[in-house]
């Protein structure tokens, strides 16, 4: 099986990484900001602050970002998937995606991909048929066309549908693959 994995919010501590250091980013640089509306995606609406105030942090905040480790038990789920003859496919909307995250971090995949936006494009390329995903309106479009295992954020907590199958820690993953799609993990 094919299998897409997305790496910000998916792969990596995103959410806690953020709400870290997102506020004292606005601090430092004068920039408004309120306590977040946990239930938003993007971080300028998020903390009501001016637009490309997002932009900016990651940005500025890339390095730090790329330092952060991977989300507990993801390398080990990929290398099981990997090791039961799946090919992961890093699909990422990061024009600056650091290669070395991923070695860093121990995980393994075939193919990284940078979707540029349209991530429906690259799965109907690479015939993807399982995704992983955090990104609350990519899980809605994405489950339209195939199986989408929502990796739980405050952000996409209301996102439920057709093909969407929560999960709340990577250490989830092998039984909730076991038991909807019939897979050894």
């Amino acid at each position: 099986m094919n299998i897409g994995v997305d790496k910000d919010g998916t792969l990596t501590k995103m959410e806690k990484f953020t709400k870290k250091y997102f506020l004292n980013f606005c601090h430092t640089f004068n920039v408004p900001a309120e306590y977040p509306q946990e239930d938003l995606y993007n971080l300028d609406e998020m903390y009501n602050a001016p637009k490309g105030t997002e932009e900016m942090f990651w940005k500025i905040t890339s390095d730090l970002y790329n330092s952060w480790p991977s989300k507990i038990d993801s390398n080990d789920v990929i290398d099981r998937l990997i090791a039961k003859g799946h090919k992961i496919f890093i699909i990422t909307n990061d024009n600056d995606v650091n290669k070395q995250w991923f070695t860093r971090n121990n995980i393994h995949y075939h193919n990284l991909i940078v979707a540029n936006g349209n991530k429906l494009n690259a799965i109907k390329q690479y015939n993807i048929e399982l995704m992983f995903e955090d990104s609350p309106q990519q899980i809605l479009d994405i489950s339209k066309k195939i199986p989408v295992i929502k990796m739980y954020a405050m952000y996409n907590r209301y996102v439920k549908g057709n093909n969407i199958y929560p999960v709340w820690e990577w250490y989830h993953v092998p039984a909730l693959i076991r038991e909807q799609f019939n897979l050894e993990v």
